[in-house]
This record gives C-alpha cells, structure tokens and sequence, in this order.
C-alpha cells in the first residue's frame, strides 16, 4: 500500500498548519495497523497517529457495504440488497447467527 501523499505534500500540509507533528488521535490497533508499522514506520506515524488516511480502495469500499449487509441482517432481519456485497452477504447468510437472536452482540461500523 502506498500513501496518496508524497513528501512534498506532506511538507505543503505542515507549513499550511495543518500538520503539528503531534498525535492527532489514538491509533487503532488492528493486523494493518501492525503492519503498516513493519512495512514502513513514517505510514504508520502519517496514518495512524497524525490522521491521514489514504482514500479507502474499491475493495474497502466494497467490503464497508458487505459489513453493513450483514449488520442489518442480524440486527434486524433486513433482507440483503441487490447490489454486488448484498448477493455476496445473502450467500453468507446461512453461516450467520439468526438475526436478533439471544445474547447477540453485533458491532457497529
């Protein structure tokens, strides 16, 4: 994965105020987080620390929508949607808890 900033963007955001060179917000810890780390500390700080966040690719993207499918299947019954990550979720749907079911616990996007 590679940043949409180059060095020279960064440079531009920084004397524009927009960067201090402070945390920003907490890092989330995650299996990209980590190696985002291993691959390349200054992404990590850029991403994670500082806040900026490449635009998400069609996959991410993609995969958002599927989560949501998903979420309101099992929060609500809702049926899946027509679109390409709700045919995707509908097929999953047997391999899901029961929406609603007892002691369910479902995570929010």
């Amino acid at each position: 994965m590679t940043s949409i900033y180059s060095e020279k963007d960064l440079v531009v955001l920084a004397r524009a105020g927009q960067l201090k060179g402070v945390v920003k917000k907490p890092p989330r810890i995650s299996a990209t987080t980590i190696q985002n780390f291993a691959d390349c500390e200054r992404r990590f700080y850029w991403a994670a620390l500082a806040g900026l966040d490449t635009p998400p690719s069609e996959s991410m993207k993609f995969g958002t929508k599927l989560h949501v499918h998903q979420e309101r299947w099992l929060k609500h019954g809702t049926p899946q949607g027509d679109d390409a990550p709700g045919k995707l979720a509908s097929l999953g749907a047997m391999l899901l808890p029961r929406p609603k079911a007892p002691g369910l616990a479902v995570e929010e996007s």
